[in-house]
């Protein structure tokens, strides 16, 4: 009998030092984490937390906001606010910008209907309530050309989308710009009539996890192509670099550019900085490092 309590006390000791041994290096793993990203977990869930201070009696505080909803709300209006002063204005030949209240533009490139809202990785955005550049456009008065809009997003011009890899890393970077063999008649037509500014989009993502390629990091003919085109149909031309990395721009001076302006990523939020940007409304306060 003491044989058979002493094999039940053994096998009762082991099964409890499987279970506690990883819940103990659990717990030494999530408490540290939990006590640094304390605020990030308050936010989340939006409920209260503890302060770092108090010893034994820790104090508590409750949430700035009322609810989850209200959360998203300030997140949103802060990612606004952050892309309308960090956008830098790189060129403005001849007051180019601000353009005029309600002007007629045509959105162009195939990043126009693709933004860059964020990277891969870490840097991932949840873009399904993410404005495209024309809502934004038109949420700040200016009216667009839907011809040019529906070729890049119903048309030929949608098979031409930029390539970026996944979350995990699987895939590559490429532009993927559409070529000029792929307008019609129809598209140059329709420029004549929504000609008060060519607003011109070259996007460019990254990755924390795969390496950018050299030559993703300069205009691809197909781009420089575009251009040409814009300043050729266009009196006036504004540049949009919605990229998250350095670009090469040396080229930009053989073309008859009016206005550039660095956008970055835009976040969930950011793309209505454009228009107000463009219509006058904020003023791109960022500057470049150096």
């Amino acid at each position: 009998m003491k044989t058979f309590l002493c094999v039940v006390r053994r096998v009762l000791a082991v099964l409890l030092a499987l279970i506690f041994a990883p819940l103990g290096a659990a717990c030494l793993i999530a408490i540290p984490l939990s006590n640094n990203y304390s605020a990030m977990v308050s936010m989340a869930i939006a409920m209260p937390t503890t302060a770092k201070s108090g010893g034994s009696n820790p104090q508590y505080f409750t949430s700035d906001y009322s609810s989850a909803a209200a959360v998203q709300e300030a997140s949103a209006q802060l990612c606004r606010e952050i892309e309308q002063e960090g956008m830098v204005l790189l060129r403005n030949n001849g007051d180019a910008l601000p353009l005029a209240n309600g002007a007629s533009v045509t959105l162009l490139g195939e990043s126009a209907a693709d933004l860059v809202y964020g990277g891969a990785g870490a840097g991932s955005v949840d873009t399904s309530t993410a404005p495209n550049l024309r809502r934004a456009m038109e949420a700040a008065g200016f009216t667009v050309n839907p011809v040019l809009w529906d070729f890049y997003t119903t048309g030929v011009g949608a098979s031409y989308k930029k390539e970026v890899p996944s979350i995990t890393g699987q895939g590559r970077f490429a532009a993927n710009e559409a070529p000029q063999s792929a307008y019609t008649q129809a598209e140059f037509d329709s420029m004549a009539q929504y000609n008060d500014a060519a607003i011109v989009v070259i996007g460019r993502s990254g990755s924390e996890s795969v390496d950018l390629p050299t030559e993703y990091l300069s205009f691809t003919q197909e781009e420089r192509n575009l251009i040409q085109m814009a300043t050729e149909r266009f009196d006036k031309v504004i540049l949009l670099l919605n990229v998250t990395n350095p670009i090469n721009m040396t080229e930009l001076s053989r073309y008859d550019i009016d206005a550039v302006l660095w956008v970055g990523a835009l976040g969930q939020e950011g793309a209505y900085a454009i228009g107000e940007e463009l219509n006058g409304t904020v003023n791109p306060s960022g500057h470049l490092g150096g």
